[in-house]
C-alpha cells in the first residue's frame, strides 16, 4: 500500500497497523499493541546564500555562486533511515515560470552548489528541495529560499572625440548570458527608461537619432539568459550617465542691421532650435532671442543696441519638446553688433555739426565723444541727444579754430548699456574754422 503523502501534515508522526478481512467482509484485529509500524513526515525548510565572490569548497576547489542548504524540521536521526536522497529544483521569479530539476545529492550531505555560470545577473531565483523517501516520492510543502544574482556593474558612459555618439560599457560578468539590453532615458522629470537596443558583447554605442543634443541621460543594461529570461538592472545608482553631444561651431557675425548666427547641424532628434543672446556686460543673462527649424538665424531683433558685443548660444529641442543645454565651455560665438556709422562733421556758424545713420536696435539716446587730432589726447564725452535726432551741434566754448577734431558716437539701449563705437575709422573728421 502507498498512503500519498500531499495530504499529510509534515512534522507528525504516523502508526500505521493492518488488520485482516476475510470474503464475508469481516475484520480481524491488528493482534498485540506492539503490531504497528510508524514514520514521521519530514519538513525540509531551504535556505540559500550568495557566494558570488568565491569561496574553496571541502574538496579544495573555487566555487562562485549560490549554496542552497536545508534542514528537516526534526531529529535527523529518526528520519535518516528513511531518506534516499534529495532532489534540488529551481526557478527564476518570473510570472510563468516552472520549477526545473537542478541536481540531487546523498541523504550525508544535505547540501547543493549552484555555478554562477547558470545565473543570469539581476536574476532572482527561488529554490524548492524534495525529498524522495522510502518506499514512495515524498512531495514537500511549497517552501522555497531565493537569492538574488549581483546585476550588472562598473557602468561608464562617455562621448566619443568627434562628438558623434555616446559609448557605454560595463563589467563582462560571469554567469549565463548571451545578450544584453540597454535602456535610456532622458534626465527630465517624467521620463522613463526605454529599450534602445541589444548587444554581445559588454559595450554599446548610441548613435540613435533620439538623442537630442545637449541633453543628459542615464543608461542602465539588462542581461539576458540562454532561457530567453532578462535579469533586472539591479537597484541604486546602478547607472551611467553621459550629455549628449550639444549644439557646436556656432558662428557669429556683424551683418548690416544686426548680427548672424549659424551652428554645424547635429545629429540626433532636433525639430527645432532655440537662440539664446546676452550682452558681454557684468550682470547680463542669457533670454531667449527666438527659434528657427534651420541651423541658422539673423539677430535683427530692436533689443540689440549697436555697438555693443554679444554671445550667442543654441539648444537643440526634440520630438518630445525637451529641450537640451548648451554644453559645456567656451561653447558660444559672438559678434559686436553694428554700431552707429556714416558719422559726418561740418563747419556751422558757431560750432560743428555732427550727423549719422540712424542704426536699427535698441537706442534711448546717443552720446557724442570728440578728441582733438593732437598726440596724447583722448575721446571725451561732450554731449548727449535723444533718439529721435540723430545730429548734434557742438557750440563748446573750448573750440580752437585751426584745430582738427575726431567725433564718434555711442548708443545707449533702454537697459542702460552702452555700445563701442566700432571698430577702425568709425569717425568723423573736421578742421575747426
Amino acid at each position: 500500500m502507498y498512503d500519498t503523502i500531499s495530504g499529510l501534515p509534515p512534522g507528525e508522526e504516523y502508526v500505521y497497523r493492518v488488520r485482516p478481512i476475510n470474503s464475508n467482509n469481516w475484520m480481524g484485529s491488528w493482534g498485540l499493541s506492539s503490531n504497528y509500524a510508524s514514520v514521521r513526515i519530514p519538513i525540509t525548510r531551504p535556505y540559500a546564500r550568495p557566494a558570488f565572490d568565491g569561496i574553496t569548497l571541502p574538496n579544495g576547489k573555487p566555487f562562485r555562486g549560490a549554496i542552497v542548504s536545508w534542514d528537516m524540521g526534526v531529529s535527523w536521526d529518526k528520519i535518516k533511515d528513511q531518506v534516499l536522497l534529495f532532489a534540488v529544483d529551481r526557478r527564476a521569479a518570473v510570472e510563468g515560470q516552472e520549477y526545473a530539476f537542478m541536481g540531487a545529492t546523498e541523504v550525508d550531505n544535505p547540501i547543493f552548489y549552484d555555478p554562477l555560470e547558470k545565473l543570469t545577473p539581476g536574476l532572482e531565483y527561488y529554490y524548492r528541495v524534495i525529498t524522495i523517501a522510502k518506499p514512495q516520492w515524498w512531495v514537500n510543502p511549497p517552501l522555497y529560499a531565493s537569492i538574488k544574482v549581483p546585476a550588472l556593474t562598473d557602468l561608464q558612459a562617455s562621448v566619443s572625440p568627434d562628438s558623434t555618439l555616446v559609448r557605454f560599457s560595463w563589467a563582462k560578468p560571469v554567469g549565463d548570458v548571451v545578450r544584453y539590453e540597454v535602456y535610456r532615458r532622458a534626465a527630465v522629470k517624467g521620463h522613463a527608461y526605454r529599450k534602445i537596443g541589444e548587444t554581445r558583447t559588454a559595450s554599446y554605442s548610441d548613435r540613435s537619432a533620439g538623442l537630442v543634443p545637449g541633453v543628459e541621460y542615464y543608461y542602465r543594461v539588462k542581461a539576458v539568459g540562454a532561457s530567453g529570461l532578462a535579469g533586472s538592472w539591479g537597484t541604486g545608482r546602478n547607472y551611467a550617465r553621459a550629455v549628449a553631444p550639444a549644439v557646436g561651431n556656432i558662428e557669429a557675425a556683424s551683418v548690416s542691421g544686426g548680427v548672424s548666427v549659424s551652428w554645424a547641424k547635429p545629429v540626433g532628434d532636433v525639430v527645432r532650435y532655440e537662440v539664446y543672446r546676452r550682452a558681454a556686460v557684468k550682470g547680463q543673462l542669457y533670454r531667449k532671442i527666438g527659434e528657427t527649424k534651420t541651423a541658422s538665424y539673423s539677430d535683427r531683433s530692436a533689443g540689440l543696441v549697436p555697438g555693443v558685443e554679444y554671445y550667442y548660444r543654441v539648444k537643440a529641442v526634440g520630438a518630445s519638446g525637451v529641450a537640451g543645454s548648451w554644453g559645456t565651455g567656451r561653447n558660444y560665438a559672438r559678434a559686436v553688433a553694428p554700431a552707429v556709422g556714416n558719422i559726418e562733421a561740418a563747419s556751422v556758424s558757431g560750432g560743428v555739426s555732427v550727423s549719422w545713420a540712424k542704426p536699427v536696435g535698441d537706442v534711448v539716446r546717443y552720446e557724442v565723444y570728440r578728441r582733438a587730432a593732437v598726440k596724447g589726447q583722448l575721446y571725451r564725452k561732450i554731449g548727449e541727444t535723444k533718439t529721435a535726432k540723430v545730429s548734434y551741434l557742438d557750440q563748446s566754448a573750448s573750440l580752437a579754430s585751426g584745430t582738427e577734431y575726431y567725433y564718434r558716437v555711442k548708443a545707449v539701449g533702454a537697459s542702460g548699456v552702452r555700445g563701442g563705437w566700432g571698430p577702425g575709422p568709425n569717425y568723423a573728421s573736421i578742421k575747426y574754422r
